[in-house]
């Protein structure tokens, strides 16, 4: 659920060359939002998280519900520090042959939306993957998915730099393929692919009891 009276709250946060948003920034950002519900009423897929209720928008929310699921990759970070609030997590952290069935699944997601849909993730990250009670992961965080065109590369709807509550215009960028980081963002099935080489390395570095966030 996004609450929109957030925003004219004052309660984003911004951080714009200048200090003074373009006019258009709230009407941007909530259609970068809107996006998540939108594709994932498109795509459907095992690997895909499904939507199980249509988007509903009113002038103050917009809502949609998607199918249960445990918790993020994100989360696992957070469950390597003891006590934390998230420990109770710890062993969900995956092992090695996990990893590989989670990774089967994600390139088997990838192949879907690169081959069939034509289109580019743009923010594969910990926190848009998601785990199901029975172990499978659920692709979310749709809201820079950008259809491919006649050219190899495409550029990406993005908000540098902007930060409304929990929700980003831009995609995690210690996930990210350095294209996509770029003052003018753009993104391949290239870009999808490199991502999912940094969420494997996160991975085994969580098997290992290492940083996730630093090369070793």
């Amino acid at each position: 659920m996004i609450d929109k009276k957030t925003w004219d709250k004052k309660k984003s946060e911004m951080d714009l060359p200048g200090g003074f948003p373009p006019p258009t920034i709230r009407e941007d950002c909530f259609n970068v939002m809107k996006k998540e519900s939108t594709n994932l009423m498109k795509l459907r897929h095992p690997s895909i998280l499904s939507l199980i209720e249509q988007p509903q928008e009113d002038e103050r929310y917009l809502v949609f519900v998607t199918e249960p699921v445990e918790f993020s990759l994100a989360c696992l970070a957070e469950a390597r520090a003891p006590g934390g609030s998230k420990d109770h997590l710890r062993e969900k952290i995956p092992g090695v042959l996990e990893v590989k069935m989670m990774v089967l699944e994600l390139l088997e997601a990838l192949n879907f939306l690169h081959q069939n849909a034509k289109c580019v993730h743009g923010g594969l990250a910990p926190e848009n993957i998601f785990v199901t009670k029975s172990g499978k992961i659920k692709i979310g965080g749709l809201n820079f998915c950008t259809l491919l065109g006649t050219e190899e590369v495409q550029p990406i709807p993005v908000q540098p730099n902007v930060k409304f509550n929990e929700y980003v215009m831009y995609p995690n960028l210690k996930f990210a393929a350095p294209e996509i980081s770029q003052q003018s963002p753009k993104c391949s099935t290239y870009s999808d692919i490199f991502s999912c080489g940094c969420l494997i390395y996160y991975l085994l570095a969580l098997d290992r009891g290492q940083d996730p966030f630093i090369l070793s």
